[in-house]
């Protein structure tokens, strides 16, 4: 038998490898393709990352975007806001000064001892009767509230 080129373990010379080196040849197959996916697999799930990581960065810009201009919005509006407040103070003042020089000319006016009635050129005014003026007849001090005396009057600067 030994010479017929028959091997002593059953398996002619050859024709199959023995046992133990199928089984390494098959697992070693069995591994490059499971690497191969793997590698295959990792590839993949590392371009989704990279691309959720850029879908990220973009999202962040777009609301750091966002949030520079609601920024840029609210220190325009604290401006105005500021500016707003600073007309309203300024119109008060200007309204108070008109309403002092108002009570000062009529503190300063001859009071009848009858007293006025009150009538279609005048109005009521605690117990007495004010005249109305118009507003193109001269005001105490000689100035006007007419369009050509708002400046020289000071109850009617910045009317």
């Amino acid at each position: 038998m030994a010479g017929d080129g028959h091997r002593s373990d059953g398996a002619e010379a050859g024709e199959f490898p023995p046992m133990s080196n199928i089984a390494q040849v098959l697992h070693d197959d069995i591994m490059k393709d499971v690497e191969a996916v793997l590698a295959q697999k990792a590839d993949n799930l590392w371009r989704r990352g990279q691309a959720e990581l850029n879908k990220l960065q973009l999202e962040r810009k777009q609301v750091t975007t966002c949030l520079k201009e609601l920024q840029d919005r609210q220190e325009q509006l604290v401006a105005e806001h500021t500016a707003m407040r600073s007309a309203l103070v300024d119109i008060t003042t200007k309204l108070e000064f008109v309403a002092q020089e108002m009570r000062e000319a009529i503190r300063s006016m001859p009071q009848r001892a009858s007293g006025w009635a009150a009538d279609t050129n005048g109005a009521e005014v605690g117990h007495h009767a004010v005249p109305l003026v118009p507003m193109s007849q001269p005001l105490i001090g000689g100035a006007s509230c007419s369009p050509g005396g708002m400046a020289k009057s000071p109850s009617c600067a910045g009317l």
